[in-house]
């Protein structure tokens, strides 16, 4: 099979571009201490259809601010975490062989603008496809605005991204670490399971790769004709 050259590369974020947790769900959640009894109930109605996505996500972030939760405090929660091995030097080597790069995920975008102040360097504010929070002059969490596409419709993220430049999904890849980036993985033309935690996403993935450098991806990426 003659495989397309790749025009976008998508990237997970937690676990994949960031390193230093696996969900920044669960990582905000042990900072909070918000009560298991409390993250269990909440995900079972959303699992169970008795509410939404951004019902389900804003329940949980309500229950942050609740324990005190603001700017400052996310800021701090997530100040430890850092880039993965290579992420800047992969990026730079995607662009500069004019290939789009983008997010899709269910991370934060305060998350990614503490770990690499300098993303718009890389990617398009439109091209990542995440949750996001704001925050008022004192630095209160004022509004919500929660992806259309995590989990199962990770898949429906690419497809938009697709749509937007013309391109095919046979022109992307994407890269991801864990079971929530096995749908998305299935319909990009390259997926790649990178510092893989899920025997799902690797049964389903081109390639796997376990060692933690980005840049390990590039011969798989560039490879093509």
């Amino acid at each position: 099979m003659i495989m397309m050259p790749i025009k976008l590369v998508c990237f997970d974020l937690d676990g994949t571009l960031i390193d230093g947790t696996v969900f920044i769900w669960h990582t905000l959640h042990e900072h909070f201490r918000t009560p298991q009894e409390t993250r269990k109930a909440l995900a079972e109605k959303f699992f169970s259809g008795k509410i939404s996505y951004a019902e389900w996500a804003g329940a949980e972030v309500t229950e942050w601010i609740a324990r005190g939760a603001n700017r400052k405090s996310l800021i701090a929660a997530v100040s430890r975490l850092q880039l993965v091995p290579g992420v800047k030097e992969t990026l730079d080597v995607l662009k500069d062989k004019g290939i789009r790069l983008a997010v899709v995920s269910g991370s934060l975008n305060f998350v990614l603008e503490s770990a690499m102040p300098d993303y718009l360097d890389y990617f398009r504010e439109e091209d990542i496809l995440i949750n996001r929070l704001f925050f008022d002059d004192s630095g209160a969490i004022c509004d919500m605005v929660f992806t259309d596409y995590d989990l199962d419709r990770k898949a429906h993220g690419l497809k938009h991204l697709a749509n937007r430049y013309g391109i095919s999904l046979g022109e992307c890849a994407f890269v991801g670490d864990n079971h929530n980036d096995v749908h998305i993985a299935m319909k990009a033309g390259l997926s790649i399971a990178f510092n893989s935690k899920s025997e799902r996403l690797d049964a389903v993935a081109d390639h796997i790769i376990q060692e933690k450098d980005l840049r390990a991806i590039l011969p798989f990426i560039l490879g093509y004709p």
